[in-house]
């Protein structure tokens, strides 16, 4: 329990803030004249992308996704009447034609709008024939949560991966690879832990294959070259320069969202490789979706904030700076209002996200009036963040009601990238962050932000079947329990401040799971080396992953590092949390009973006394990347 000299220190605190946090906002519109904006000198290449975009006369665009084959025109995969009659095996599996002309099929319906870097193949069978790395990991997205042949999945899974051995022992040659790794990222085959994920590793590997093949600088017309291998195994002209272009961009977008999420600095950043992006944009503008145009320049954004930011230590200039990101960010909007779509909007408000969480990684100054003035700002940018974390779920709570059926109850969210879930779980976490932290929030803004995690977490709870979707429904059950037990206490500042933009969430995961690991009879966090990871206390509501003949017999990998619990500061229960905090949450137990969500899983939890176990740092650090 917090003394009584701390809870008024922290009062007097709370006060002060309040007062300056009003005095920011009466002058939010008075902005200083030398800021940062797309047409400052500072940032040309933005301003020029941003003044194309609203100049430029754009096509219609067309639905993202059909809502069945019948009366669409499928445009991808071309389908031969050979492809019906052949068969098709990979290691001991061995499936029927007509499994797999459906399973390309769906996979064209319902994936292949996001994917603007996959071309159109002639053939089942020239696809297979061409690489049969691609031609199968197509088959593992498709399957995944197909409605008649999701049972091949596993199967599919284990024998998929003796495909991937190759690619590292020689320089991947074909662009088709690339493609297929960049779906692995997009769709990767569930992990029995997060951190098992090689999304990083795929699009590193992506990325740099992608710039040996020359996709980041494409030759165009070859002349005297043409035919010429002396640039790789592929000769020169037969990679089309769309091609290269495309999986460029590709490339670009996977590898910007990946790091965001693992709070990693963007792996293509230099300066160099942006002038690339900004070609290739320019160069297919008038072949793909305007959209995507617009979504690029969201991803600039992101990068960099990301260089930006990431290297300023002083908070007012930080502060400046991140205005002048979020200012950049509603320009673009208000410059686009007209196209702009569901797509935009999430990762619109995740970008917004990403930036507002870089403020909370500068520790607080000893100096007093420096450390008000830096809650001041972290205060303006809670009440920021809490529109663009609500406006992002409620965005995905539409495309999980878009398209339903007796088939997909999911609606759309059945084939989105998982990088809107982990966009969805991200802004669930700074949810939590608002009503552990946010001192001057109102009855409508508390029951706003609860009802948006409530919301959340019925997204992630409606995929029962998905281990890393399960994950995070957990996650915010255990955010709630940190909320509804007064354990926020002391929450100010982040104990994991070195993931970026990403920090936020995974302190968030972090608090809860030391909260779920207080000795009962000290009322203080476990040792480390102690806690009960998710996997051990929620064992059977956790769904299995799939085969991986590469963990050993107990599903284990060597080398996993952990955290040092020396140094956390240990949680202490507050009896004033009953006092300070409304009922809010008597909306949520009404939920859980109604749902009975994991109610046997949660009273074993409080029973038990946490036993020596295999607590790590990917338990701690945060939901699956799927």
């Amino acid at each position: 329990m917090p003394t009584s000299n701390a809870y008024q220190q922290e009062t007097r605190l709370a006060e002060e803030i309040s007062h300056g946090l009003h005095a920011l906002r009466s002058t939010e519109q008075a902005r200083l004249p030398d800021r940062f904006s797309f047409k400052s000198a500072q940032n040309p290449e933005m301003s020029n992308l941003l003044s194309e975009s609203e100049n430029k006369s754009l096509p219609a665009e067309v639905p993202l996704l059909g809502t069945s084959l019948e009366g669409y025109t499928l445009l991808w995969p071309s389908i031969t009447n050979s492809d019906r009659i052949r068969s098709y095996t990979l290691g001991n599996l061995n499936l029927e034609p007509q499994m797999i002309v459906e399973l390309f099929q769906h996979f064209g319906v319902h994936y292949h709008p996001y994917l603007m870097f996959l071309q159109p193949c002639p053939s089942l069978s020239d696809l297979l024939t061409r690489s049969p790395l691609l031609f199968w990991t197509i088959i593992l997205v498709a399957s995944q949560d197909h409605a008649r042949f999701a049972a091949v999945y596993q199967n599919v899974a284990t024998e998929h991966e003796a495909l991937l051995s190759p690619i590292l022992q020689r320089a991947i040659q074909q662009i088709e690879t690339i493609h297929a790794l960049l779906l692995l990222c997009l769709w990767p085959i569930p992990q029995s832990r997060y951190f098992y994920n090689p999304a990083w590793n795929y699009v590193g590997l992506a990325i740099h294959a992608a710039m040996q093949l020359n996709c980041h600088s494409p030759l165009g017309l070859v002349g005297e070259i043409n035919g010429w291998n002396g640039l790789g195994h592929v000769a020169a002209s037969k990679l089309s320069t769309e091609d290269q272009t495309r999986t460029w961009l590709g490339c670009f977008w996977v590898g910007t969202v990946i790091a965001a999420f693992y709070g990693l600095p963007p792996p293509m950043s230099m300066q160099q490789q942006m002038r690339s992006v900004d070609k290739a944009i320019n160069a297919i503008s008038n072949s793909i979706q305007s959209w995507w145009g617009i979504l690029f320049l969201i991803l600039k954004n992101t990068n960099l904030v990301m260089e930006t930011l990431g290297s300023i230590e002083d908070h007012a200039l930080h502060f400046s700076l991140t205005q002048t990101f979020d200012d950049q960010l509603n320009e673009l909007k208000r410059a686009n209002s007209g196209l702009w779509r569901s797509e935009l909007q999430i990762e619109w408000c995740n970008a917004k996200l990403y930036l507002y969480a870089l403020t909370f990684t500068i520790p607080t100054d000893a100096n007093s009036s420096n450390n008000i003035r830096i809650q001041i700002h972290r205060q303006a940018i809670l009440h920021k963040a809490l529109e663009a974390a609500t406006n992002l779920i409620r965005e995905l709570t539409k495309l999980g009601q878009l398209c339903t059926s007796d088939l997909y109850p999911g609606g759309l969210l059945n084939f989105v990238p998982k990088s809107y879930f982990t966009a969805l779980f991200n802004a669930t976490t700074f949810l939590f962050r608002f009503m552990a932290t946010y001192i001057a929030r109102t009855p409508a803004q508390e029951s706003l932000a609860t009802g948006s995690i409530m919301e959340a977490h019925k997204t992630f709870q409606s995929f029962p079947e998905q281990r890393e979707l399960t994950r995070a429904a957990i996650h915010i059950e255990m955010f709630i329990d940190v909320l509804r037990n007064g354990s926020s206490f002391g929450m100010n500042e982040l104990v994991v401040n070195n993931k970026l933009g990403a920090s936020v969430m995974f302190d968030a995961v972090f608090q809860a799971c030391r909260h779920r690991n207080i000795d009962p009879r000290t009322g203080k966090a476990l040792a480390m080396q102690e806690w009960k990871t998710v996997n051990e206390t929620f064992a059977q509501r956790l769904p299995e992953a799939p085969a991986r003949k590469m963990e050993d017999d107990n599903g284990k990998i060597d080398d996993v590092t952990r955290y040092d619990g020396n140094g956390h500061e240990s949680i202490q229960q507050s009896s004033l949390s009953e006092e300070q905090n409304p009922q809010w949450w008597g909306e949520w137990e009404n939920y859980i009973d109604l749902f009975q969500v994991g109610v046997e899983q949660w009273g074993a939890m409080d029973m038990e006394q946490p036993t020596n176990g295999n607590g790590n740092l990917g338990e701690l650090e945060g939901f699956m990347y799927t």
